[in-house]
């Protein structure tokens, strides 16, 4: 699978890597149609992300007019340690200020996660109105992708319901058994594809057979979700450090 493909020797320079695209896309966004729409992922390697982006060399990114949205949630309040929405605010939006009304979390403190996956598709439709792409889909600017350890990226597991979803733009989600909050909300293929840039981000050694069969592996794109995650219209870039890297055959 063809791809911008990055290697980094240490994961703090993949990490360095991906902010300076999120800055590049963003100040180009801004410039171009006035604000700066991304969707922002969890896991471990995106908070190292957030951190760095806080620090005073970002000061000068567009942050009053750059709009949050997430790719996926775990559903739970916003208090619990495995929230996106709360590692990204107390590593990034609190300390940047980040304008109130611009950042559009999940709704995940309710009790129906497939009704409010219905809330936030309605919201997003609010927000970008009649701003959609020929197939009437929103494009983000930027979207932020994790990769999983069985291939899955959001909340888009291997061989589930949402991997078909062709209309919607947000979905209810179940995740593996395995997992310490299995309901989820995420943003749907068709809504990932459409996006500007699309920048995976994984690093370290557990990440490494993902990633091998990810780009190089013959397993259907429903075994490995990952796969279904390419651009339409837009540029996908990825960002590896040298163990996530390390078993891949052409690099």
């Amino acid at each position: 699978m063809s791809a911008d493909l990055r290697i980094f020797e240490s994961a703090p320079e993949a990490v360095d890597a991906a902010a300076k695209l999120w800055a590049e896309c963003a100040h180009e966004a801004a410039r171009a149609r006035g604000t700066f729409r991304i969707a922002l992922s969890g896991g471990r390697t995106p908070k190292a992300l957030f951190f760095l982006l806080a620090k005073p060399a970002f000061a000068d990114l567009p942050w009053d007019r750059t709009e949050f949205f997430w790719g996926d949630e775990r559903y739970a309040p916003i208090s619990h340690g495995e929230s996106n929405f709360r590692g990204a605010n107390d590593l990034l939006l609190t300390p940047v200020g980040a304008v109130a009304d611009r950042i559009h979390k999940m709704p995940t403190a309710g009790t129906d996660p497939v009704k409010d996956a219905q809330r936030y598709e309605e919201s997003l439709r609010r927000h970008f109105g009649e701003a959609l792409d020929p197939d009437g889909f929103p494009v983000l600017d930027f979207a932020l992708q994790g990769l999983g350890a069985d291939g899955h990226t959001a909340s888009l597991f291997p061989e589930k319901p949402a991997l078909q979803e062709n209309v919607r733009w947000v979905v209810a989600a179940r995740a593996p058994g395995s997992a310490t909050i299995r309901d989820r909300l995420t943003l749907t293929v068709p809504v990932l594809r459409r996006a500007r840039r699309i920048v995976f981000l994984a690093t370290g050694r557990e990440k490494a057979e993902a990633v091998r069969e990810w780009l190089e592996g013959t397993e259907p794109p429903e075994r490995c979700p990952a796969k279904l995650i390419t651009p339409l219209g837009g540029s996908r870039t990825v960002l590896l450090d040298r163990e996530a890297a390390d078993l891949l055959k052409n690099r």
